[in-house]
């Protein structure tokens, strides 16, 4: 892996920037820049994750982070203009890209949100990597979900009634990211859209529905319990009491005994 020297990585960056008007010009040069850097030496340790099944340049991240940080300027001064460098990003098969590509729609302006939401389900329905869908949820919808929580969970109440199971996932995702940030003026929205997955909801949507409910367990026990106490007195299905079961324990201790009773 070459060592980075400040100056010359500055002009670097300044050469591929130079390309910035023509996408395509200008991802071949973050490409190329990111080439140079490689490490083609590269061996996971042991304590490292399983590898993505991306190919990846393994470059030193303080590239990653200057680069995150010119395109998030970018995305300031020229947002339509960013949104296509995203899109050319992400048709790259690289990790680098991509999470490039996530970094942009995380810095692009509430003003062009739609168009975000547009291009987060477009990439989520041909996207075979599970590590990129949740980072997607996680980094790419996270300045709406922080300034404009409204609109993103309209947004996710649609995405989790989607025919495509893998935008139906997608949106239990996001709103496990909203479940994490939420305020507490905002909580009631929240527990009118968990409401009905309380009772039912697909087997592979269980751990995303576990973590939701802790969250809001972790915010408001008093009306969590509620909420699911009212789902097992009315409509005890097997969902409900997995569910309920999962959770027990985030409670607190006088309510785990009323709830176990």
């Amino acid at each position: 892996m070459p060592v980075i020297d400040p100056s010359r990585l500055r002009k670097q960056i300044e050469q591929c920037f130079n390309h910035q008007s023509n996408a395509k010009q200008f991802v071949h040069a973050i490409i190329e820049l990111l080439e140079s850097y490689s490490d083609r030496a590269y061996r996971p340790g042991e304590l490292t994750a399983l590898p993505s099944p991306l190919k990846s340049f393994h470059v030193p991240p303080p590239l990653m982070r200057i680069l995150i940080k010119e395109l998030a300027s970018l995305c300031k001064d020229q947002p339509e203009h960013a949104r296509t460098i995203a899109i050319e990003l992400w048709e790259q098969p690289f990790q680098e890209c991509k999470d490039l590509a996530i970094s942009i729609l995380e810095n692009l302006p509430l003003s062009v949100s739609k168009d975000v939401f547009k291009i987060a389900e477009q990439w989520v329905s041909t996207c075979t990597h599970s590590e990129l869908v949740e980072s997607l949820a996680q980094k790419g919808l996270g300045t709406i979900r922080l300034e404009a929580p409204i609109s993103l969970i309209e947004q996710t109440q649609k995405w989790m009634i989607d025919e495509r199971f893998n935008i139906r996932k997608f949106g239990f995702l996001v709103l496990e990211q909203i479940s994490l940030t939420i305020s507490f003026g905002d909580l009631p929205i929240l527990f009118k859209i968990i409401t009905p997955y309380l009772i039912r909801y697909h087997p592979q949507m269980h751990l995303e529905m576990v973590t939701i409910c802790n969250n809001l367990i972790k915010k408001s026990p008093k009306e969590m319990a509620y909420l699911m106490r009212t789902s097992m007195t009315d409509n005890p299905t097997a969902d409900a009491r997995k569910l309920l079961k999962a959770c027990l324990k985030t409670f607190p201790a006088e309510i785990q005994s009323d709830l176990e009773g």
